[in-house]
């Protein structure tokens, strides 16, 4: 078997580098859907377990036509898909155990209601423009109306789909200033007003996770 994968090693010397590249593009588009609020099981393995077996592959052929001592063109491919393929399964070792960490509390704090489903999107939606605004202006906005006005959200996002009168925001702005990063996962910024039959409002934080608030 170790004298099969040293010869396919060499006959394809770009073969751990190609699949060092595939891995690192689970890792890409991965990061990009999380970004956008995506958090589910599906997704993470439907990534991962790719990710992880190209990453493997690209280690195990790298470091195997490495052992021969190629030089030149063989040489860089090897090297580069083993440095590449490493960094990926470092990258998913990381990231795993930290989104079990986002998952399980947004599992628990899942809706069965579309509304309030469609609501804690919203809130997630406006969170992330909040800390662009803050990016951008170096200030909080003074009222959640800035961020329609300033082009950052849509009017229609500051309205819970349960508000049937939309005269005021459904949502409310909670900080003046920006924590430190390392306190988001504990700073709720913006809550919500419209109550669940049990009277529960959302509370959405600055990591983007959404709670309650009783």
């Amino acid at each position: 078997m170790y004298g099969m994968t040293t010869s396919k090693s060499i006959r394809l010397p770009a073969l751990p580098l190609i699949l060092a590249l595939i891995s690192l593009l689970f890792a890409f588009l991965f990061v990009v859907l999380t970004i956008n609020g995506h958090y589910t099981f599906p997704l993470l393995v439907g990534f991962s377990v790719p990710a992880i077996f190209t990453a493997m592959g690209a280690l195990t052929l790298g470091i195997a036509t490495l052992r021969r001592k190629p030089s030149g063109t063989p040489y860089g491919f090897a090297m580069g898909g083993s440095l590449l393929g490493g960094f990926s399964l470092i990258f998913w070792i990381v990231k795993i155990p930290l989104m079990f960490v986002i998952l399980l509390p947004a599992m628990s704090e899942a809706s069965a209601d579309p509304q309030i489903a469609a609501s804690q999107k919203q809130m997630r939606i406006i969170i992330r423009q909040t800390k662009t605004f803050y990016s951008d202006f170096g200030r909080m906005p003074v009222q959640i109306e800035e961020l329609v006005q300033e082009g950052y959200v849509q009017n229609a996002m500051l309205y819970d789909p349960r508000d049937t009168l939309k005269d005021v925001p459904s949502y409310r702005l909670l900080l003046r200033e920006m924590p430190p990063q390392e306190a988001w996962s504990g700073t709720p910024v913006l809550e919500g007003r419209w109550p669940d039959v049990d009277g529960n409002r959302l509370l959405g934080y600055l990591d983007e996770h959404i709670g309650i608030i009783r």
